[in-house]
């Protein structure tokens, strides 16, 4: 650090001549600079040239003008939206000249900070906390300084440059589609439609980052939103289809235009600042803070948002405690509520227990338990209470650092479950805090006066109440020091208490200015006008302006504030000192505008203690001057006031500082400057909630009104979550934090901030009007923002003056200096802390640390715990919409409102391209119609089962109100009725079919539940119950839809055949359907099927690759169908099977980009997904599992295909995942240049097993793993930093030599393929040995080749009295998914080694006859690697441009039907599927034209007999399931007890990864998080049981292996949820080896006892008298028109004629 210069001189400079330039201290891009440059004197005009260039010396702008002697005049740069780029961290240099013809008079070179923030941006999120696969959806606000929309053109390349700064690349998403943008629809045509005709776009870089700031989506280049300035076509309703349709509309329009590019251009100029963007979070997301970083050129801000998984229950207990309890409350209160999803209140008992801990930073882990209370049979709202001495003993005897939390367990009596909620408050002081806003110590002028603001508030920073306010005292005083030493008290300032009697400000007003009042206010009364005015604005808002006189001879100041009132005092003091002066000149700016307004004047007032001819002023914000001038002080003397009326724009908002500045004859440079809060003006827009149209609460109309051009953006929350108050909302203090932080320097805001107890209101800040606080001139320059270069004498306080402002340096105050850019950056550059006192920080990053703001947040979140409608995951999004204004400024929309009984709080802002910006105020919804209905129903169920309907029914009204419940008939089902006494059969009940009608009477707020007995008569399929609720006062209607399955266990067959019309004209097949027509045996008393049970399907697709979906997207769930693998191999299943898809879609040319948006977004949830079991560079199988080194490369294996330069921006996997997934896999190779697992248990995957001990040493090493790995590193490695991709490349170096050094042992086929392919990816110079050792292994058979341990044998074709052939299904052999995955690496083997001949071909047809689903193999990983293969194949073939079949198919059991399929070159993949009524008999195939297709049939039937099962080639598992039934309620809770053992010994010691599939009852479930606990309870008994889970159908039970020593067992227990009588006696459950599912075991559950239940046992209807919810006798009315029903109603009902008397008549 130099010394202070203000001028740079040479030889040539005639340093006698005097200049000034003020200049702001920071530069932003895409800005007008501007600064003050004056010549003090001067002989003649002066020509000043000003530049800007970097740091190298690159010029960027200049500006050139002459200047008279003794004038002032701004100068004006304007700087490029590339600033930062230019001028770098070094900032740029300000260059001034002043010439007088070719003679130098003076230079001045100062350095100007670039601060890269020139707007203001925040995010809105539509939730503050998300779920597991949860739509997420934000907007981006992009506003300029002066709250117009951002729509700058920026250059394309410099979103290069950003990625490689910020590694911000993420999927290219579409640039502009305002309508589909806010349904996430991207297309690529807009992207080079916009690319190629705008002339530029604004660069906004969107991104999401998981909590280790991976990066989990990106979108590339957004436009903001746009305004159409043409008519929009009308829009009845904001859903999906009327916006689609309105963007079709706007394509069209552009499309048709023959000005298009003109038209372009003016949306270009008409763009909103407003991004909308939505992504999905995975099914089981990795929890914590995720962020959102947005990038806008450099400016980067970042809002995070919190990521859970949450899985709702049967019930949730709701617990309501106020966020803040005070102190001197005697108890801690609050309410609670049980809830069943329907929002019905659940009827039980509850224990509620009071827990605390101090302090309130311990963690949740240091509650202890204080005392706790039964409560006997809640059903709604029951207020609790605790007294507060429970909390006090001998270590907690002050409450204030006591947090309280109160647990409540509900027992829901009648189905036995319990279920618990929580909610915490903590101890507030009710102490009082006065504050004087400032710095202290505060500044004053001699013989001026001096203003300021005292806040009176709780010390959490809460308002006091208002009648609190209404009757306190407060007293400020001031004393000063005089020259002479005495003191001398300056009268004081008092507000008293308010009285009645008292005169209002505007009272007093009124007197002044009514010339015929009889009582004259005098002038000496304004003074009390103006101290009543400032009391009322105290009681009003707690904040007190006051203005002291201070004399002349004052040296020192203080200052106090004494408040009372009726519950304690409170007091403050604080010290001001003059301003350093030796001259003991000053020049003062006061206003006398507390809080200017957008549109008006502000007025200043400027005072000097010395006679001054002129002054000038300069008008500042946000560090930017925006005008400067030079006044003329005409009036004589020295005590002149100088009055100066300023207008206001919205570029000064949030707060103006108006700069005055004088330099005296004698060169003295006078300065000072006041700060003015600006008010926030609001575009004039309203929404308005018109409920009027729709007393049903269906649908409510949004009526809005805005100027024309504008867009209104409107959200909801419910109000339980209203009331978090998350950093997430567009608020405005949330917008005023985003605008102060572009203020230069934050120890001059002068700002009150106030929080809410209650979760009422967001915090409230507000800016204040203050006077200057610096001591010095060169401070006070600083803190307006600007910096000083003259020549003048500077009159600075000793110890300073040091900083050299042509390096950058600002003056602390106190000596040290510090940089513009250093200032709130968390590090202290000052002594005194001068450059971080008052930040006003940007939270970004929320974390447990000691900022209050953070820990607020972090409470507010923890309050309570999660309850459902938290993440409204179904019904959140109905009021997240946008409205476009055209050329009228009304428009309005239907909203369809959900049906739930619930508060909402509707918020919305508008933007306008002129107008601005502007919020409105919150509006109250409650959606709550005046009779609510809700159907619940088991949602899958069997053949023949008798299922109950559940309808909920609330009547909101506060009288009673009768409801006619009407079951609407079908010929799906029919009702049940119950016998007198309650007596019903559960196997041939009585059956009634049409209407069915039943009346209630609901209680005014109350609750009825009615129970429908059906009798499903559909064998299979979806059956849909329809329920009507009448009353008075409206109607509703629900359906709940029923997947009725088949009964018995099933048993599924698969037969797959390749069509090769490559070389024939026509090709016969013949597929055996392996089911009888009759399940009957002669003779024997069994069956061979279930009646109803059969069903088959036939599939065709064209080419090898197999069926694809419209969506592009496979996942595990879909091919395996209904199996869910909750691992990381499902998701890398997921992940991988959906890449090879497109990836063969884009091969042969069928891929249309439109309509590939789902399946990309499908890949990026998948890929965050994968992201909950990555840790520390490593993917574990599960998420307790240990590291494993093939489970990442596996990830790796699938991941890398992604990597394609066209989908980069679709798609992103991050570098940095990759380098650190590799650099893991790397600590894991052995010496001879292997790799082996870290754990020395059995490997997950068979194949992947050690096969013995190396030969450079003793470690167990897998040959197979050695070469996947080897293809993972050679394909990563364009991927890979410079360090980890020289430690690959000499690891794949290794590992090469060691694959070629093991091929002469290798004799197993899967090792010598996977080997082979390794060494032919990788170009190794062994790479023809190991493909002729793979074709000496390859097995033939009916022209088809495969490599397996044992000859695998395809379909079987059976011939009968010479008849056709026909194909049978393939059954199940014992190293089927060993030789899929073994034929598909040998198959790109030879692709890449011969490209298609014969042999490619053979292995293709082999491939497709043991497809085992429709859409897959047998497992996950053998699938992913034989569609990558058949994908190269395809490619290869190139068959698709001649493909043109047409397949006729016949079944013998429907002769005459015939069905005719054709598959061309257009959609040539996609999955054609054929339902067979009669799946018996055989099915004829006649395929016709040329190409290729595959043929799959797929049949499947229930048996109730294990004799029937399908049966694997030889017996691997030993497998026992049986269930209990305990003494309750009947069968209410079912023991499930699975015993298994691994008994192929001479296979393996043990089995590998395992899966356990047991079918459910209907109606029971075990919800998740038990399932959860189940399997954790049960690991004692068997420690290999890693992961469960559980849907309606089955539940599933993942093993990290089965040992094979002795039999273990675990047990788990469900729960009846939805009453199901007459259950299926057998179902099923299965145990199979997850990478080898041939090797399983199927047995068979007999539930025999189930099926005895009638449907009054299970309390399946409101006719069962002994059952809680019994309402009565139901009368069937079929033949009765609805009219003369409610006749009687009206006739019975309106007489208040009793129910019981009702039913007999109109059951007569």
């Amino acid at each position: 650090m130099g010394t202070l210069s203000y001028s740079v001189s040479d030889s040539s400079v005639e340093s006698l001549q005097s200049y000034l330039v003020l200049a702001p201290t920071i530069a932003r891009p895409d800005a007008l600079f501007r600064f003050l440059v004056g010549v003090l004197k001067a002989e003649a005009p002066v020509s000043v040239r000003a530049s800007l260039s970097s740091a190298g010396g690159e010029e960027i702008d200049q500006d050139l003008q002459v200047f008279l002697p003794g004038e002032m005049r701004t100068m004006v740069i304007k700087l490029p939206q590339n600033t930062l780029t230019a001028g770098g961290e070094a900032g740029l240099l300000l260059r001034v000249e002043g010439r007088d013809g070719n003679r130098l008079l003076f230079r001045n070179v100062s350095r100007v900070a670039i601060d890269a923030r020139f707007l203001s941006v925040f995010v809105e999120m539509n939730r503050h906390i998300y779920n597991g696969n949860q739509k997420v959806q934000f907007r981006v606000v992009l506003l300029r300084r002066d709250l117009t929309p951002y729509d700058g053109p920026v250059d394309v390349f410099v979103l290069v440059s950003v990625y490689y700064l910020f590694c911000l690349v993420l999927p290219l998403s579409i640039l502009l589609d305002f309508s589909r943008l806010f349904l996430c629809f991207e297309f690529f045509f807009f992207f080079f439609f916009f690319f190629l005709v705008l002339d530029g776009y604004s660069e906004i870089a969107a991104i999401c980052f998981d909590p280790e700031r991976y990066v989990m989506r990106r979108w590339v280049s957004r436009f903001p939103n746009v305004a159409l300035p043409m008519s929009r076509p009308p829009v009845s309703t904001l859903g999906s289809e009327s916006l689609v349709t309105w963007s079709n509309w706007f394509v069209i329009r552009i499309r048709e235009s023959k000005l298009a590019a003109h038209t372009v251009a003016r949306l270009n100029d008409e763009r909103e600042g407003v991004v909308q963007l939505c992504f999905s979070t995975p099914s089981v997301p990795k929890k914590g803070w995720w962020r959102i970083k947005v990038v806008v050129g450099r400016q980067v801000d970042e809002q995070p948002f919190l990521v859970t998984k949450f899985i709702p229950k049967a019930f949730e207990v709701n617990v309501e405690m106020p966020f803040y309890t005070s102190v001197s409350e005697k108890a801690v209160r609050g309410r609670f509520l049980a809830l069943f999803k329907t929002y019905m209140p659940v009827s039980g008992n509850a224990t509620v227990t009071l827990y605390k801990k101090s302090p309130v930073s311990l963690p949740d882990s240091s509650f202890i338990k204080v005392t706790k209370k039964d409560v006997h049979i809640v059903n709604g709202w029951h207020n609790f209470s605790f007294s507060t001495d429970l909390l006090m003993d001998e270590t907690t005897t002050d409450l204030r650092q006591v947090e309280v939390m109160v647990q409540v367990n509900v027992h829901n009596i009648f189905e036995g479950s319990t279920m618990t909620g929580h909610a915490r408050t903590r101890f507030v002081s009710d102490d009082v805090r006065v504050e004087f806003v400032g710095p202290d110590p505060l500044v004053f002028k001699p013989g001026m006066l001096m203003s300021g603001v005292i806040t009176v508030k709780y010390e959490d920073s809460a308002p006091l109440e208002g009648e609190r306010l209404q009757g306190s005292h407060l007293v400020v005083r001031a004393s000063v020091t005089l020259a002479n030493g005495a003191r001398e008290d300056l009268p004081e300032i008092v507000v008293s208490p308010k009285d009645s009697t008292a005169s209002s400000p505007a009272h007093l007003l009124r007197r002044y200015a009514d010339d015929s009042a009889s009582e004259r206010v005098h002038l000496p009364q304004l003074d009390d006008f103006l101290r009543v005015a400032s009391g009322a604005e105290f009681r009003k808002s707690g904040m007190l302006r006051f203005t002291f006189t201070v004399p002349r001879e004052a040296t020192n100041l203080r200052l106090s504030a004494v408040y009372k009132d009726d519950r304690g005092t409170a007091s403050t003091a604080v010290q001001a000192v003059r301003p350093h002066s030796r001259s003991g000149r000053y020049i003062h700016v006061t206003s006398s505008t507390t809080s200017a307004h957008v549109g008006e004047f502000a007025i200043c007032h400027v005072r000097a203690n010395f006679r001054m001819e002129k002054f000038q002023y300069l008008v500042m914000s946000k560090g930017v001057l925006i005008y400067s001038a030079t006044e003329e002080v005409t009036a004589a003397g020295s005590d002149v006031v100088w009055t100066l009326s300023l207008t206001v724009s919205r570029e000064t908002w949030p707060r103006l500082t108006v700069v005055a500045i004088h330099v005296t004859q004698d060169g003295e440079l006078l300065t000072d400057s006041v700060h003015i809060a600006v008010g926030f003006q609001a575009v004039e827009a309203t929404l308005t909630l018109n409920q009027r149209k729709d007393h049903s609460k269906r649908t409510v109309e949004a009526a809005m009104t805005a100027p024309p051009g504008a867009i209104l953006f409107a959200s909801c929350l419910r109000r339980e979550s209203a009331f978090l108050r998350q950093n997430n909302r567009v608020t405005l203090s949330r917008f005023l934090r985003t605008a102060l932080a572009m203020e230069p320097h934050p120890r001059s805001i002068h700002h009150a901030h106030f929080r809410s107890r209650d979760g009422l209101w967001a915090e409230r800040l507000e800016t204040l009007s203050a006077e200057n606080t610096a001591m010095s001139k060169l401070s006070s320059l600083h803190f307006s923002g600007l910096s000083l270069a003259m020549d003048a004498a500077l009159d600075s306080p000793p110890g300073t003056g040091h900083c050299d402002s042509q390096l950058g340096y600002l003056e602390c105050g106190d000596g040290s200096c510090y940089r513009q850019l250093e200032v709130c950056d968390g590090r202290n550059q000052c002594q005194d802390g001068a450059d971080e006192a008052n930040c006003l920080r940007i939270e970004n990053e929320l974390q447990e640390d000691s900022s209050s703001d953070r820990q607020e947040e972090i409470y507010r979140m923890k309050h309570r715990s999660y309850w459902k409608t938290l993440f409204d995951m179904k019904n959140g999004d109905w009021c997240y919409f946008q409205q476009n204004f055209g050329h009228k400024a009304f428009q309005k929309a239907e909203l369809v409102v959900p049906n739930a009984p619930s508060e909402w709080f509707f918020e919305a802002f508008v933007v306008h391209p002129h107008l601005g910006f502007s919020f409105l105020p919150p509006r109250h919804y409650d959606s709550t119609p005046p009779l609510f209905m809700k159907l619940e129903a088991t949602t899958v169920c069997r053949r023949g089962e008798q299922i109950s309907v559940k309808v909920h029914l609330h009547n909101a009204l506060p009288r009673r109100m009768s409801v006619l419940v009407v079951l609407e008939g079908s010929d799906h089902h029919r009702f049940i009725h119950v016998e007198e006494g309650g007596r019903v059969s559960h196997f041939s009940p009585r059956l009634s079919k049409g209407d069915h009608q039943h009346l209630v009477r609901v209680e005014g707020g109350g609750w009825m539940q009615v129970m429908f007995p059906l009798a499903v008569l559909t064998q299979a399929g979806k059956v849909t119950v329809t329920v009507k609720a009448l009353s008075l006062v409206g109607s509703d209607t629900r359906s709940v839809t029923v997947n009725v399955q088949p009964e018995g266990a099933t048993v599924r067959k698969h037969t797959s055949v390749l069509l090769d019309l490559k070389s024939r004209a026509t090709v016969y097949e013949f597929l055996d359907l392996p089911v009888d027509e009759s399940p009957l045996i002669s003779k024997s008393i069994f069956r061979r099927y279930v009646y109803g049970s059969p069903k088959a399907r036939m599939t065709l697709s064209g080419d090898v690759f197999g069926p694809t979906s419209k969506d592009m997207t496979l996942s595990f769930k879909t091919a395996f169908q209904g199996r869910i693998l909750k691992n990381t191999d499902g998701l890398a299943f997921n992940f991988g099977s959906t890449v090879w898809t497109l990836h063969y879609l884009r091969l042969t040319n069928q891929l249309d980009m439109t309509k590939a948006k789902e399946a990309f977004e499908f890949l990026n949830s998948q890929l965050a997904g994968l992201f909950a079991r990555y840790s520390d560079g490593a993917f574990g199988m599960w998420s307790a599992s240990e590291p494993s080194v093939w489970m990442t490369t596996w990830v790796l294996s699938v991941l890398l295909p992604a990597q394609l330069e066209d989908w980069e921006n679709l798609v992103y996997i991050e570098p940095r995942l990759i380098n650190t997934a590799v650099a893991f896999i790397l600590e894991h190779q052995l010496e001879d240049g292997s790799f082996k697992e870290p754990f020395a248990n059995v490997t997950l995957d068979h194949k992947m097993s050690s096969q013995g001990k190396t030969w450079a040493n003793d470690a167990k090493s897998s040959l197979p793993l050695t070469a996947l790995v080897t293809t993972v590193l050679y394909e990563a490695s364009p991927s890979l930093d410079s360090v980890i991709r020289a430690r690959a490349v000499t690891a794949r170096g290794r590992a090469i030599r060691f694959l070629e050094q093991s091929l002469q042992s290798l004799w197993e086929p899967y090792e010598l393929a996977i080997t082979a392919y390794a060494l032919a990816l990788v170009n190794s110079p062994s790479k023809e040995v190991a493909a002729k050792m793979l074709e000496r292994q390859a097995r033939v058979a009916d022209g088809k080749i495969h490599w397996s341990k044992k000859a695998i044998e395809s379909n079987v074709r059976r011939a009968e009295d010479s008849q056709h052939s026909f194909l049978l299904p393939k059954e199940p052999q014992e190293w089927d998914s060993y030789a899929v995955e073994a034929t598909s690496y040998a198959l790109m083997v030879f692709l890449m080694r011969e490209g298609v001949t014969e042999r490619q071909e053979a292995i293709v047809e082999w491939l497709t006859s043991v497809r085992d689903w429709n859409r897959a193999f047998s497992s996950s990983v053998d699938t992913v690697v034989a569609l990558r293969s058949l994908a190269e194949y395809s490619y290869r073939a190139r068959l698709r441009d001649v493909t043109a079949l047409r397949v006729k198919m016949t079944a013998t059991s429907f002769p005459d039907l015939k069905t005719n399929i054709s598959i061309g070159k257009e959609a040539l993949s996609l999955m054609r599927s054929v339902p067979i009524a009669r799946p018996w008999g055989h099915v004829n195939l006649v395929a016709e034209g040329a190409g290729q297709a595959v043929a799959q049939l797929e049949v499947s039937w229930g048996v109730d007999l294990e004799q029937y099962l399908k049966r694997p080639a030889r017996k691997y598992f030993e497998l026992r399931v049986t269930e209990a039934y305990p003494n309750f309620r009947n069968k209410t809770l079912i023991t499930t007890t699975a015993c298994a053992r691994w008994v192929a010994e001479d296979v393996s010691s043990t089995s590998h990864a395992a899966m356990l599939e047991i079918d459910m009852a209907s109606g029971y479930v075990i919800p998740q998080p038990n399932a959860n606990e189940a399997a954790k309870r049960n690991r004692k008994k068997f420690p290999q049981l890693v992961n469960s889970h559980s849907t309606p159908e089955r539940t599933f039970w993942q093993f990290q292996f089965v040992p094979s020593k002795q039999r273990q067992c675990f047990s788990f227990t469900t729960r009846r949820r939805f009453p199901v009588a007459n259950l299926t006696a057998i179902r099923s459950a299965t145990i199979f080896e997850l990478f080898a599912p041939e090797h399983f075991e199927t047995v068979v559950i007999n539930a025999t006892s189930l099926a005895a239940l009638d449907v009054c046992e299970v309390c399946g209807s409101y006719q069962c008298p002994y059952c809680p919810h019994y309402s009565g006798r139901g009368c069937l009315v079929p033949s009765m028109p609805l009219v003369v029903l409610l006749a009687f109603w009206a006739a019975f009902v309106l007489q208040e004629v009793p129910l019981d008397e009702w039913l007999k008549v109109v059951c007569r």
